[in-house]
């Protein structure tokens, strides 16, 4: 693969600064994640380099980093070689024209630089074993984000910041794996663009269950591959700041359902558990009338085509990925 250039010191530092948090952001930035110019200058660097250095391995046929899927598992039509090479190319375009989505690892490793390029050698072992992930599939976003998908995306923030996305219990009913591994390229793609704003790496995102009329067969979905792959890409692989889980109208084998999807997340992440019952009230309070759906007690009406919309132009912003 051919070596470019990297950026020259002065380069660096005027992109750096252009990266700076908005105003909104610029106290939470400094208290949580101690970050200066001069943190962002470096840390790039480093970013960059781990970026051109996994593309090269990729290139000439390196292996997976160990606990990621192989290329043979999944779903898709490209080979080992063709996906390697896929990945390979997303990662040079993504060390020389995506500085943003470089800045979200650092954010989310809090400027642990080690950290950051350990997170992007996984997510680029992520890319060359799923081949999906640059090739967004307008039919998939529909299928998840329109009117009649599972999944509303809030158009306003909750109070601490977070995106919320929103699972509704009745249109997943009678759901396969098939139609989780929708959900899972088409939340991959629509975090991709999220992550480049200073508003997704700082605030982050949220689930907001509403398990109301929930039936048995969640709990086959939640012990399938398609549900696991889903939690690696989460906690591991995106830098994503998973702020919360909130669980509204939970049914009656909520303990079941519980004792096997905590099998897949960190304790980390279950400690951010928040189970509500009945009580809209107090749901609205934790995260802000204009983060919660009417139809959980809120304020927010979701416009699915306004969502869709919104993921597609995610998409088409991030330069290393194919527009649908």
């Amino acid at each position: 693969m051919e070596e470019m250039p990297l950026p020259t010191e002065a380069d660096l530092r005027a992109e750096a600064a252009a990266l700076a948090p908005p105003p909104s952001w610029q106290v939470r930035s400094w208290e949580e994640f101690h970050e200066t110019l001069e943190g962002r200058v470096s840390g790039l660097k480093a970013l960059r380099c781990t970026a051109r250095a996994e593309a090269y391995r990729l290139s000439q046929g390196g292996r997976q980093s160990k606990g990621l899927p192989t290329p043979a598992a999944c779903v898709g039509v490209a080979g080992p070689t063709a996906a390697a090479a896929a990945a390979a190319a997303a990662l040079m375009t993504m060390a020389d024209r995506d500085a943003p989505f470089l800045l979200a690892f650092l954010r989310h490793a809090k400027f642990d630089t080690a950290a950051a390029c350990a997170r992007l050698r996984k997510f680029a072992a992520f890319l060359a074993a799923n081949p999906w992930t640059l090739a967004p599939s307008a039919t998939a976003v529909d299928r998840v984000y329109g009117p009649a998908g599972p999944i509303d995306l809030l158009p306003r923030p909750a109070t601490g910041g977070e995106r919320v996305f929103a699972l509704i219990a009745k249109r997943i009913n009678g759901m396969t794996s098939t139609d989780l591994a929708y959900i899972n390229r088409a939340t991959f793609w629509a975090l991709v663009g999220m992550l480049r704003t200073p508003g997704g790496q700082l605030g982050g995102m949220c689930f907001l269950d509403d398990m109301d009329g929930l039936g048995f067969g969640i709990l086959k979905l939640i012990g399938s591959d398609q549900n696991r792959v889903g939690w690696q890409m989460l906690q591991t692989v995106l830098p994503v700041r998973l702020r919360g889980l909130h669980v509204l109208r939970q049914p009656a084998f909520f303990s079941l359902m519980w004792l096997i999807a905590k099998a897949v997340m960190s304790r980390k992440v279950r400690d951010r558990l928040q189970v509500y019952g009945n009580d809209t009230v107090a749901l609205v309070q934790a995260l802000g009338a204009d983060a919660v759906p009417v139809s959980c007690g809120g304020a927010a009406v979701v416009g699915p085509d306004a969502t869709v919309a919104a993921v597609f132009s995610g998409i088409a912003d991030t330069p290393w990925l194919d527009a649908p």
